[in-house]
């Protein structure tokens, strides 16, 4: 996961040990800026991420939270 992640560049990647891998983005473990996570969207929203372009493409799916005839919001959901 911390591999992954640090890949991406998405905060410190710190996963932390093997009884945080399903809890370490709601938690502490994981930490990342605002700035950060204004870059790692933009880089998701250009494609400039090391995934293939269908794995892009489902993330942008994924967040898609509104659309409309001419505009499309993307969103991420959490406070921390």
């Amino acid at each position: 996961m911390s591999d992954g992640l640090k890949s991406f560049g998405y905060g410190d990647a710190n996963v932390g040990g093997i009884d945080h891998l399903i809890t370490y983005w709601l938690n502490d473990t994981l930490e990342i800026s605002a700035l950060e996570k204004i870059e790692f969207l933009s880089k998701l929203a250009l494609e400039l991420l090391p995934q293939s372009e269908t794995t892009c493409a489902a993330a942008r799916d994924i967040v898609m939270s509104d659309t409309r005839a001419n505009w499309t919001k993307r969103s991420k959901t959490g406070w921390r």
